[in-house]
């Protein structure tokens, strides 16, 4: 019997960590695709590069297009927006870059917040593949989000909270009942191989050393790129907060306490609660 294809895809929102991430998991062995594909130049926010595949990024930015939204929508797509005409030959091509450029590798994955919205339409590819999919999904305080969306973009900390209300719940909502871990972006910058070795327990990722890639992470996990750091107690004190997000910032970060609670049914009507709220 042919061994069933891996994938690992990295949720999170914008200005979360989630290249980071990404680039950690592409030295433990996750292949990203080819070089010539990726987009890996940094820049001012983002020094140490985004590692997203080119084309998947810009099909996830055409699919967002076709409702008249960008990025930086507040409130979910229409409902089973998968089924879409409109986006049927984009999810048609999406479908022909994995089989084309993935096929044969028996572990890869991909890195695009937008992602975290799109997640029926990918699943529904993975299904009809007979790809196995995994999620890795990435937190930072709600607050460090807002104060980086405003320096590179100059959102209001009101627009960025609903922005990150919108993909969390999306990441949490899309991928239950599936393998999934989540890391929140300052304990992985003061503890990042203890992470990473869980990331590589749950894929079957065998590392035989990490003194290997050491030098190499060490040069973009930097902490002097966290430019904002908050505690709860600084989110909770912040007056443009919506208890919406404290809410769901409080019950993630019950995870780190009682890992077993992300798959439990608590949790998961939890989420679902917020995410109906969104609707309203």
């Amino acid at each position: 019997m042919e061994e069933q294809l891996k994938a690992v895809c990295i949720l999170g929102m914008h200005r979360s960590g989630t290249s980071m991430i990404t680039r950690s998991l592409n030295l433990l062995g996750v292949n990203l695709g080819k070089d010539s594909e990726l987009i890996m130049k940094g820049r001012k926010f983002n020094p140490t590069g985004y590692w997203e595949h080119r084309e998947i990024t810009l099909r996830q930015q055409q699919i967002l297009k076709k409702f008249s939204y960008s990025w930086d929508l507040q409130e979910p797509l229409p409902e089973r927006w998968w089924q879409n005409k409109n986006i049927l030959s984009l999810k048609k091509r999406l479908k022909q870059i994995i089989m084309k450029e993935f096929a044969e590798k028996n572990l890869w994955g991909w890195k695009d917040p937008r992602t975290s919205l799109l997640l029926a339409m990918w699943q529904e590819i993975f299904q009809e593949l007979n790809i196995n999919l995994s999620y890795v999904i990435v937190v930072r305080n709600p607050l460090d989000v807002a104060n980086s969306l405003y320096l590179r973009n100059g959102f209001s900390k009101h627009k960025s909270f609903h922005i990150w209300n919108l993909y969390t719940l999306s990441s949490f909502l899309g991928s239950e009942c599936s393998s999934r871990t989540v890391i929140h972006y300052d304990d992985f910058l003061k503890n990042w191989e203890m992470k990473l070795k869980e990331v590589a327990k749950m894929l079957g990722i065998i590392v035989p050393n990490y003194e290997e890639i050491n030098e190499s992470i060490h040069s973009f996990i930097n902490p002097e790129f966290q430019h904002s750091k908050s505690i709860m107690e600084d989110l909770i004190t912040e007056k443009q907060v919506p208890t919406s997000t404290i809410s769901l910032y409080s019950l993630i970060l019950e995870i780190e306490d009682s890992p077993e609670l992300l798959n439990s049914n608590y949790f998961t009507n939890q989420i679902r609660k917020m995410y109906q709220e969104l609707y309203k």
